[in-house]
């Protein structure tokens, strides 16, 4: 995207290969003739080249292909301040399954009256997929303005989910003039508007500092309603598991009380899952895979964690379905630990091919 001399080239070093292309060649049919699908969501991403602005875009995505979705790719016009003109690779995110989600926070545009951004999507087998989608001015204009900071602060925290919560059952009339407090604008005001913000405090609760964050002016019994509510509502969408982290946190208000291993998700599940835990102390944490008859299959060592909650997919324990030799296990029966200082609890998983 760089330079014409290099292929996939990144960056003002014109040989230098982008992470992004890297993951590529992984399911390329053209570079990788062991044709093996490694899906590393969650662990590896692009390094941060600058500090994001407070008046970044977010573009958000729906992307499905029946082969099974590998990655996602952001194409933009070059600005000013980029090393070559015409277009640059912005980012990208691993995926998985047939259908998912995927965000990408662009620092800026150029100030044309319009521009265009080309999302380019790889599958498991290293096909590619591209669309371009134009973005006029006023488009980012009302990109810009979260809607999820209900309350205009510039920040997204309690004081939000309480202005939603106070509208909660309120509609609106279509033309009518917007409630903020109906994020999703769907015209009614309800539990998803309550999760869309739930989750987006989830950088924010998982802080050590938000250890002293308080839900105060929130009833502990609405937020066990939402909570409710929400894992209701849980089928492995990732803003659905960010909030059920967060309401958790806040209705725990600081520490867990309690060491706990909790059930992993999706189960059964083939092949990736993820396993929740909290931890009522600071801790080195172990994470143990078994068969049925005991045997060894996968040590994760997710080495000293904080005390807290680790429920949401970038804070849960990831098994990628292999075992120590990096093959994929046979459908069945496995058991896992979990080894907290002198906590132990085990668990038991379903792989269904």
């Amino acid at each position: 995207f760089r330079n014409k001399s290099y292929i996939m080239s990144y960056g003002d070093r014109p040989n230098q290969l982008a992470l992004c292309s890297a993951k590529w060649l992984d399911a390329s049919r053209f570079f990788n003739t062991y044709q093996i699908y490694f899906n590393e969501r969650g662990t590896i991403s692009e390094p941060e080249l600058y500090e994001t602005p407070p008046d970044a875009i977010r573009i958000r995505f729906e992307v499905m292909d029946a082969d099974g979705l590998h990655l996602a790719q952001l194409i933009i016009p070059a600005t000013a301040p980029d090393p070559s003109e015409g277009v640059k690779l912005q980012g990208c995110q691993s995926l998985s399954g047939q259908s998912d989600t995927v965000e990408f926070i662009v620092p800026e545009l150029p100030a044309n009256s319009a521009q265009e951004v080309t999302l380019q999507v790889i599958d498991v087998y290293g096909k590619t997929t591209r669309m371009t989608y134009p973005i006029r001015q006023d488009d980012v204009l009302s990109i810009i303005q979260n809607p999820l900071d209900v309350n205009g602060d510039e920040n997204i925290d309690t004081a939000d989910l309480l202005v939603v919560a106070g509208s909660l059952g309120q509609t609106v009339t279509p033309g009518a003039t917007p409630n903020p407090a109906d994020v999703n604008g769907d015209n009614v005001v309800d539990i998803e508007d309550i999760i869309l913000v739930a989750a987006a405090m989830d950088a924010v609760a998982a802080a050590p500092a938000a250890r002293a964050h308080s839900a105060a002016g929130i009833a502990t019994t609405d937020l066990r309603r939402w909570l409710d509510a929400a894992r209701q509502r849980n089928t492995g969408d990732a803003t659905v598991i960010k909030a059920i982290a967060v309401l958790e946190q806040l209705l725990a208000i600081g520490h867990p009380k309690e060491t706990r291993l909790m059930a992993n998700y999706p189960n059964p599940f083939n092949p990736e899952t993820w396993i929740p835990y909290q931890l009522s102390m600071d801790a080195e944490v172990t994470l143990t895979i078994y068969d049925t008859n005991g045997g060894l299959i996968r040590a994760l060592v997710l080495g000293h964690k904080p005390a807290g909650v680790y429920q949401s997919r970038n804070r849960a324990a990831y098994w990628d379905g292999r075992n120590e030799l990096g093959e994929l296990v046979a459908s069945g029966v496995y058991f896992y630990t979990l080894t907290a200082r002198d906590f132990t609890a085990t668990q038991k998983m379903v792989i269904r091919k």
